[in-house]
């Protein structure tokens, strides 16, 4: 029955799938298990129907509403196939399923499949967030525009982990692959957004900076900003 349920809100119009949003929505709150249920069953299988209310849109509504990425680690960020007693909403029977069908292409767009595994990078099972990492570093090279917006769209989330990643992959990006275009983008926005003086007290991420200041000497290199 379960399957039956996937598959007609999977084939359901975007205005239909509003009418089960809140539901999805509650579903996913109760622990770990049911939100990889519908992650896995119904956001992935829609996360390339952009703008589907039932895809990737649920997913950041959902998980950007959590205040400290703390209590979103412990819902999302456990390792698959974490073996606790089912009281404790961590115990899962399964894991992020992001397998060769989703795996990333040309084709993607920064607000469809790439979002998921930007969510990933904040997984503490640090071979999955490497493979999340890289799978996402080998999608920036072949679209470095699309990478930028993906970027943009989570450079302000509550969660260092995947800041500290998301600011390495433009930092490869912008000394293999990208225009000149891109690297005076980045460059500007990591010297407003965290190398400007009034900016220390909100990050003083070490990773953040050292990355930062290697795209900004790029953009000095390549002679698009000025020491």
């Amino acid at each position: 029955i379960q399957d039956l349920q996937f598959y007609a809100l999977r084939h359901t119009s975007h205005e239909n799938g509003k009418l089960f949003k809140d539901r999805t929505l509650e579903i996913m709150s109760v622990n770990t298990d049911s939100l990889l249920t519908i992650t896995n069953n119904l956001i992935l299988p829609l996360s390339r129907d952009i703008g589907h209310p039932l895809g990737i849109q649920v997913l950041d509504e959902f998980l950007f509403s959590f205040e400290k990425p703390a209590q979103r680690d412990l819902i999302w960020s456990v390792p698959g196939f974490l073996n606790a007693p089912e009281k404790y909403k961590w115990s899962t029977t399964q894991n992020l399923n992001l397998e060769e069908e989703f795996h990333l292409t040309k084709d993607d767009v920064f607000d469809g499949c790439p979002s998921i595994y930007v969510w990933a990078l904040s997984n503490l099972n640090n071979s999955f967030r490497k493979q999340s990492r890289d799978e996402l570093m080998r999608w920036a090279k072949t679209t470095p525009d699309e990478f930028w917006k993906l970027f943009l769209k989570y450079a302000n989330v509550n969660d260092p982990q995947i800041k500290s990643d998301l600011l390495s992959i433009l930092t490869c990006l912008v000394y293999d692959g990208a225009n000149d275009t891109l690297i005076k983008s980045a460059s500007d926005w990591v010297c407003a957004n965290i190398l400007s003086a009034d900016k220390i007290e909100q990050c003083m991420d070490v990773s953040l900076r050292y990355y930062s200041i290697a795209i900004v000497k790029k953009s000095i290199i390549c002679g698009l900003n000025s020491e």
